[in-house]
């Protein structure tokens, strides 16, 4: 039965890295601060380039609008819910990349790995949310890349190229290794990844949601 709540992987690693957290869900997300999505998905799939596993391991591009913001989270989409999709897991830690692109070399500017953690599920969506967020520049393009330390894990992607300014492809030609430096490798013109950037909330936000907090306890305190 699929999973239609969220499951939190706990977190074990070594000291010195930085702990992102992970967690899935069977449905997409929705919120404000999702700032860049792509969100149709396919029965397409490459078998050498879509898995968490490949050499090089999945990746896809973007580029940022006149705005500037704050990196939090990436969400993105398994394939499918069978063997063939997903498997191998239960000692799998997940890594997640951020790199700047230019000239189809990618420069790192962030990288952190999460606990050990299984999905019950090929098909949910998996959010990875980064211990420490990421300034993305405006009008600049960058790139995701997640790859597991062992198993595989299938992500999914649009039949058709959909997102403008951004592509899937491989990041350099080494499984589990997202190395800083590597190159642009096997890009799949006309598909897009199924995936959702999820932004900081802006300080305004938690201004409103401490004014709420406050006005609760006054009420509750004239109660």
């Amino acid at each position: 039965m699929k999973n239609a709540g969220i499951i939190l992987a706990s977190l074990a690693l070594p000291s010195g890295l930085s702990a992102a957290t992970i967690s899935q869900s069977a449905s997409a997300p929705v919120s404000s601060l999702i700032v860049i999505s792509q969100p149709l998905f396919s029965t397409d799939r490459d078998d050498q380039g879509d898995f968490s596993n490949n050499s090089g391991p999945p990746a896809q591009s973007f580029t940022t609008g006149v705005s500037g913001f704050d990196l939090a989270a990436v969400t993105v989409k398994g394939y499918g819910d069978s063997a063939a999709f997903f498997g191998g897991l239960s000692t799998a830690t997940w890594t997640l990349s951020i790199s700047s692109l230019f000239n189809s070399v990618l420069t790192r500017i962030d990288q952190e790995t999460t606990g050990v953690f299984n999905p019950t599920s090929g098909s949910d969506y998996i959010t990875i949310t980064l211990a420490t967020p990421v300034t993305l520049a405006a009008n600049t393009a960058y790139a995701y890349t997640i790859h597991t330390s062992s198993g595989y894990f299938g992500f999914a992607k649009s039949a058709t190229d959909v997102l403008a300014g951004g592509d899937p492809f491989r990041h350099g030609l080494t499984a589990g290794l997202a190395a800083n430096g590597a190159s642009v490798e096997f890009v799949q013109t006309g598909h897009d990844r199924t995936f959702f950037l999820h932004q900081v909330p802006e300080p305004s936000t938690f201004g409103l949601l401490g004014v709420g907090v406050l006005c609760l306890a006054a009420r509750r305190r004239r109660a």
